[in-house]
């Protein structure tokens, strides 16, 4: 029998350890310190009593979150592993990243912004070989050759074919050839300007590229910074509905609830964890999206900080200003360049030709034919070459050089209306001030009344207890709403910072 009560009374205490754990991790939330400093557990008395409440749920860090200040923060603890060639291997080091720190590395290591590195050196290198054609082409031919002739009756002239046998030797030639196309009515020298301008429209591309992989980054983040705040949230949450499932759980099991509402109570708990593990999946995929971007192993989404908040004025340039029209512009005429150039095709070449001629022969012995080439000779001639019937060629590739240009315009009107639609969604956000403002008292009467929530939750009765913690439900889900439109004023304020570079393309 002792031993027995010893294992009763042991389980008994694992029991109300583990209640206390549990206790502690939902007050813990709730911003509840030293809870339990006196605490007794007892199905006849409060779970909550003697409390030392030093801080409230207005510390779900939003403020620390959000840096209200006049100046942008540009030196960073990611300089540190901005050189490490293992990226992966850092982050180790690295318990929180900001916005800007992978903004900077992806800038500098993005295997997307390095291929339009190579773009530009395969412009050039496009550029220098249209140069090419200003030049003559040098080579040179050797020969070595044996004829046999079995009929000596009858000449390569006698059946009209200069080009057949006509001794039997031993022969040997070596030609210096030189070939120059004199004038090509500037067919080539368009072609070199649309490689020349191609260049450029390469450098703003890869400015382009830049703008794009930024805004890419700063949408995923911004999703991840959403997933981040709603797991917050929807832990709290959880919590709360377990505690309000255990108290009416209590109070069903002696009468004073009804079991229908302890089945709704069991079904909202279940909708949440449910919605806790999807957004936590979804969490995840936008993490391995922002790793997939940066080229880092970031391992867990709570490591991303909040945006930085900090009041600037921003000035946005009109469309035809930007890097974004530029590339339109030197595109348009690259293609300009490129349909003059094929417009020439319809125009003659004419071509100097040269060579010059060292060549000997024997009629038994071919070593005797190389012993020396003692006959010279050389010639020079101009030729002249008009294309006449090609099929149709020439008329496809005009065609499709002028279809191009409409393609071009019609891509340069689409990216004019988005960046228009753009700055107007930016300015009218910053216009909106007060509203931000207002967002930010609203956060500080929440911790008010979460506060006195608090105090009341500790004071109730069991049956009480259940109108505070519904209460709290209503008033964290109206804190989760603040919070998601400060997440939004931080991703409009850093896609104004990134808009208004939009002109410096040399800063990307």
């Amino acid at each position: 029998m002792r031993l027995l009560m010893c294992i009763f009374l042991f389980a008994v205490f694992v029991f109300s350890k583990e209640e206390i754990k549990k206790d502690k991790l939902f007050n813990s939330y709730l911003g509840i310190d030293n809870l339990y400093a006196n605490q007794e557990i007892s199905n006849n008395k409060n779970i909550l009593n003697k409390t030392d409440i030093n801080t409230t749920i207005n510390n779900l860090n939003y403020k620390n979150s959000f840096i209200l200040n006049n100046k942008f923060i540009n030196n960073t603890k990611f300089d540190k592993f901005i050189d490490d060639n293992k990226y992966s291997s850092s982050n180790k080091f690295k318990s929180s990243y900001s916005f800007n720190e992978l903004l900077n590395y992806t800038l500098i290591n993005s295997p997307t912004l390095n291929l339009a590195k190579q773009d530009i050196m395969s412009a050039i290198n496009e550029y220098d070989y249209s140069k090419a054609s200003y030049y003559p082409e040098i080579g040179i031919s050797a020969n070595s050759e044996y004829s046999k002739r079995f009929n000596d009756g009858y000449s390569s002239l006698y059946v009209g074919k200069d080009n057949l046998v006509s001794n039997t030797s031993y022969s040997n030639s070596v030609s210096f050839v030189i070939n120059y196309d004199l004038y090509t009515f500037k067919k080539d020298s368009f072609k070199v300007k649309a490689a020349k301008e191609n260049i450029d429209a390469s450098k703003y591309k890869r400015c382009m590229s830049n703008y794009e992989v930024s805004l890419k980054l700063l949408d995923n983040y911004y999703e991840a910074l959403r997933y981040k705040n709603q797991i917050r949230y929807y832990e709290i949450l959880k919590l709360i509905y377990q505690k309000l499932y255990t108290y009416q759980k209590r109070l069903s099991s002696v009468g004073e609830i009804d079991k229908l509402v302890l089945g709704e109570s069991a079904i909202v708990l279940a909708d949440t964890d449910y919605e806790l593990s999807s957004i936590r999946l979804n969490a995840n995929n936008s993490l391995n999206t922002i790793n997939q971007i940066v080229g880092s192993k970031i391992d867990d989404i709570s490591k991303l900080e909040d945006f930085n908040v900090f009041n600037k004025e921003f000035r946005f340039i009109k469309f035809e200003d930007t890097f974004i029209a530029k590339e339109f512009d030197y595109e348009l005429k690259t293609n300009e360049y490129e349909l003059k150039s094929e417009k020439r095709s319809y125009y003659p070449t004419i071509s100097l030709y040269a060579k010059y001629d060292l060549y000997g022969n024997d009629r038994d012995d071919y070593f005797d034919s190389t012993k020396d080439l003692k006959r010279h000779g050389y010639r020079v001639g101009l030729s002249f070459y008009l294309s006449l019937f090609d099929g149709g060629k020439k008329k496809a590739r005009i065609k499709d050089k002028e279809i191009n240009k409409e393609k071009i315009l019609l891509r340069k009107e689409e990216a004019r209306l988005k960046y228009e639609k753009d700055i107007a969604d930016l300015e009218l956000f910053l216009s909106k001030e007060d509203s931000f403002n207002k967002i930010l008292k609203e956060l500080k009467e929440i911790s008010k009344n979460s506060y006195n929530m608090q105090e009341a939750l500790n004071k109730a009765k069991e049956s009480s207890k259940i109108e505070v913690l519904n209460s709290y439900v209503v008033l964290l889900k109206k804190e989760m709403s603040y919070k998601e439109h400060l997440l939004k004023a931080g991703y409009f304020i850093n896609k104004a910072n990134i808009m208004s570079g939009i002109n410096e393309c040399k800063s990307w």
